[in-house]
Order: structure tokens, then C-alpha cells, then sequence
């Protein structure tokens, strides 16, 4: 049993537990060797999987990146919705923009237009594909400044609380 446990812990931590037996035999070469693969596996779980949120022939909007399936989750959420694009409108641009883009902006004119049509072309053809209503631009203008507001708000309301506690 200690023996199958001194592995376990050879295999996990790069040493034995007792503090004496791997550390003295093993090289610098080999805790270099696994050193960066344990740095590899950090660094691939911040990482996302990101693709172009629309594919054209071309290739207009393939810097504005997004996750597939966080998308994915997104239409299967807002097909269920009671409102479908204005839904996926909401959980688009909270994928497409950071939230301290979304805050600092100046309203929607503040926000990279590029980006914005992006979204837009995205919506109206996932709109089609679907046979969605399309969302007509004041709806559009309108859902956007509401989730900048709202993110400006839970923003500024953190930040009363933090106060209060002090």
C-alpha cells in the first residue's frame, strides 16, 4: 500500500511525500522537463476555442472572434425564449464585446462599428435561417443601450456595497 501511494504521489507531485526519495535522484533536466508541460496545461484551459462569428467569401468580419459553443448555447436558449433575436441580440453582444467595452462606451455609437455590424449581419442571418421577425433598428439601438445601462448599473452598484462595508 505505501508503495502504490509513493507512486501515486511520484506521478501527481514529482515526488514521493517523505520529502527524501525522488527529490535527490531526479535531475534538473527532468523537473524542466516537467515543469512546462504542467504550464502548457494551465495555459490551455484559458484558452478558448474561438471562431469568426460570421464566415464570408470575403472574410470581412473574421477578426471579430467568438466561442462556438457558448454561441451554440445561446440559440438553443433564445429559440425557447419568448423574445428569439432580441434574446440572442442580448447574449451575442455579451459574447462579442468585453464588459468593461460595453461600460466605457459612449452608448452604441461608442461601440466598434465593425463589430456592430457583425452582429447585426449575424442576427438577421440567423434570423432568416430560423424564419425569426427581424428586429427593426430602434429594437436593436434599444437592447444594446439597455445592456450597457445595466451593466454600467450592476457596475456602480458593486461599488456602493463595497463602500457600505467600509
Amino acid at each position: 500500500m505505501n508503495v502504490l501511494t509513493s507512486d501515486l504521489q511520484q506521478i501527481t507531485y514529482g515526488h514521493d511525500g517523505t520529502g527524501l526519495g525522488s527529490d535527490f535522484t531526479s535531475t534538473p533536466a527532468d523537473k524542466e522537463r516537467v515543469a512546462p508541460a504542467f504550464q502548457t496545461e494551465i495555459s490551455a484551459n484559458k484558452q478558448e476555442r474561438m471562431i469568426p462569428l460570421i464566415k464570408d467569401e470575403e472574410n470581412t468580419y473574421d477578426n471579430v472572434l467568438i466561442n462556438p459553443s457558448k454561441l451554440r448555447n445561446a440559440e438553443m436558449k433564445a429559440i425557447v425564449s419568448k423574445s428569439p433575436p432580441v434574446f440572442l441580440l442580448n447574449k451575442v453582444v455579451e459574447m462579442v464585446f468585453s464588459k468593461t467595452e460595453l461600460q466605457n462606451s459612449k452608448g452604441v455609437r461608442g461601440l466598434d462599428a465593425h463589430k456592430m455590424e457583425a452582429v447585426r449581419e449575424y442576427i438577421y442571418a440567423k434570423g432568416v435561417s430560423l424564419g425569426w421577425e427581424q428586429i427593426n433598428p430602434k429594437t436593436f439601438t434599444q437592447t444594446v443601450q439597455n445592456k450597457i445601462g445595466n451593466l454600467r448599473f450592476r457596475s456602480s452598484a458593486s461599488k456602493v456595497a463595497v463602500l457600505k462595508k467600509q
